[in-house]
């Protein structure tokens, strides 16, 4: 059938049963991948909470822009669309900052900032460990602050001979 993916999408976008677990799912996601954000910023469990939704929303603030206009007949174009987008993600940016605190906000940009070195040393901790040669929390540790993303070849983690001297260990 043609738009058979535009129209999956849309059937979801009108069933509040699927957005209703969609956001849990979101949520639960967003809890795992920020749990160490929270814990180092001194988060409470209500602060962590509101945040996680927060960060759902900002990320949802396309969809829910774009499933707006659709419902109301109106084509968005891309530059309002774009203005918008960022609006509403300032706003939440804004409401981030007053639930966090600014030390804690501040920490969550550096960790916004590093997320894919974050993900990227997760998948290949997660390959290492699968392999038998898990990597310590040190080793970790070291491979995250350190420098922009992308300062240390982390696949030479998966060569240990050409492994750079003093960048990891154990």
């Amino acid at each position: 059938p043609g738009g058979g993916r535009g129209n999956q999408l849309q059937a979801i976008l009108n069933n509040p049963q699927a957005m209703a677990l969609q956001a849990t799912a979101d949520k639960a996601r967003l809890s795992v991948q920020y749990a160490g954000l929270f814990r180092t910023a001194g988060l409470t469990g209500e602060q962590a909470d509101a945040v996680t939704t927060l960060l759902a929303n900002r990320q949802n603030v396309m969809q829910d822009l774009m499933a707006a206009a659709q419902a109301s007949g109106m084509q968005a174009d891309p530059q309002s669309l774009q203005a918008l987008v960022a609006e509403q993600q300032s706003q939440i940016d804004a409401q981030l900052k007053a639930t966090m605190g600014d030390a804690a906000y501040a920490q969550y940009q550096n960790y916004q900032s590093t997320l894919t070195r974050r993900q990227e040393v997760a998948s290949y901790q997660q390959q290492l460990t699968m392999a038998g040669v898990p990597l310590d929390a040190a080793a970790v540790s070291r491979l995250l602050p350190a420098g922009p993303v992308g300062a240390f070849p982390i696949r030479a983690l998966l060569h240990p001979t050409r492994r750079p001297t003093g960048e990891v260990g154990g």
